[in-house]
């Protein structure tokens, strides 16, 4: 027996959005001016955040140095 067109509606509405969805992702892949900003923007915000641990860390020795240091 056939399927009803509900169900032939909803299936055609879910192969649209996958369909949609994948031709956003193939733009995307053919927008290498895009995906090298994201890849850099990426890169940066990684640095960043190691720079900002480093500094806490150094941060956290030099007050410990300082707390255990015998007064002059």
């Amino acid at each position: 027996m056939g399927k009803d067109a509900s169900a032939i509606r909803r299936e055609i509405e879910q192969t649209r959005a996958r369909l949609g969805d994948t031709i956003e992702a193939l733009g995307y892949k053919a927008d290498l001016r895009a995906r090298v900003k994201d890849a850099v923007n990426q890169r940066i915000e990684t640095v960043r955040g190691t720079i900002v641990e480093a500094a806490g860390g150094i941060r956290q020795t030099l007050e410990g140095a300082l707390a255990t240091r015998p007064a002059a």
